[in-house]
């Protein structure tokens, strides 16, 4: 149960971050007054943790083979 209201937190925060960081995004890009280089540095931010949370997902995938723990209950 504990582990289900976790993952459920995460993905609901998760979540929020990404709807409001779009918004704040498309309003960045479809503004004609934002310079250049600050529309490249948002969307280099934006790629970088979506290249992070890509790295994280398949090294937790790839542990989960080899987990020695994966049946011991608490």
């Amino acid at each position: 149960m504990n582990r289900t209201l976790k993952l459920a937190g995460w993905v609901l925060f998760i979540a929020g971050c990404v709807v409001v960081g779009g918004f704040l995004v498309h309003g960045l890009v479809t503004d004609d007054e934002t310079p250049g280089y600050l529309k490249a540095a948002v969307a280099a931010i934006y790629a970088g943790l979506a290249l992070l949370l890509v790295y994280v997902l398949r090294q937790r995938l790839a542990d989960r083979k080899t987990e020695r723990y994966k049946d011991v209950q608490l």
